[in-house]
C-alpha cells in the first residue's frame, strides 16, 4: 500500500506543480482584457516563461507589448508555488507526515492559486469592459 500512496503522491505533486507553473500563461492567451487600461511589464530575459495577451501573430510579444502586471505577478507567484511544491513535499515526507495525507498539499497550493488566478483574471476583464464603456469603445 505505500507503493500506491508514493506513487500518487509524486503524480499529484508533478501535476499540480505543472499545473500552477502553466496555468497564469496559458489562460492569458485567451484573456478578453485591452491591455492598454493596464501597466504593462516588459520582459527581456525569459521571456519564454510569460505569456501575453493573444498570439504572436496579433503582434502581443511579451518584449515588445509587455504583460499586464497583474498577469506578470501571478505569473511569478506560480513559479515560486512551483518551486516551494517540490521542495515542501519532500521536506514534510522527511518530517513524519503521511503519505496518506500528503498528496493533498500540492493539491491545496494549486486550488488556491487557480481560485486566485480566476479572481484576478474576472476582475481584470471587468475593469477592462468598464474603462473601454467608459471611453467609448
Amino acid at each position: 500500500m505505500t507503493a500506491f500512496w508514493t506513487f500518487a503522491v509524486v503524480v499529484v505533486t508533478l501535476a499540480a506543480s505543472m499545473c500552477t507553473a502553466l496555468l497564469a500563461p496559458m489562460r492569458q492567451r485567451r484573456l478578453k482584457v485591452d491591455g492598454q487600461y493596464f501597466r504593462r511589464v516588459k520582459v527581456r530575459y525569459l521571456y519564454f516563461l510569460f505569456g501575453s495577451m493573444g498570439t504572436k501573430q496579433e503582434g502581443r510579444d511579451v518584449r515588445s507589448y509587455g504583460v499586464i502586471l497583474p498577469m506578470f505577478v501571478l505569473h511569478i507567484i506560480g513559479y515560486i508555488l512551483t518551486v516551494g511544491i517540490w521542495a515542501a513535499v519532500p521536506v514534510l515526507y522527511r518530517y513524519g507526515v503521511d503519505l496518506e495525507y500528503l498528496w493533498a498539499v500540492p493539491l491545496a497550493v494549486d486550488l488556491v492559486y487557480t481560485l486566485t488566478l480566476t479572481v484576478t483574471e474576472a476582475v481584470c476583464v471587468r475593469v477592462s469592459a468598464r474603462r473601454a464603456a467608459a471611453d467609448g469603445k
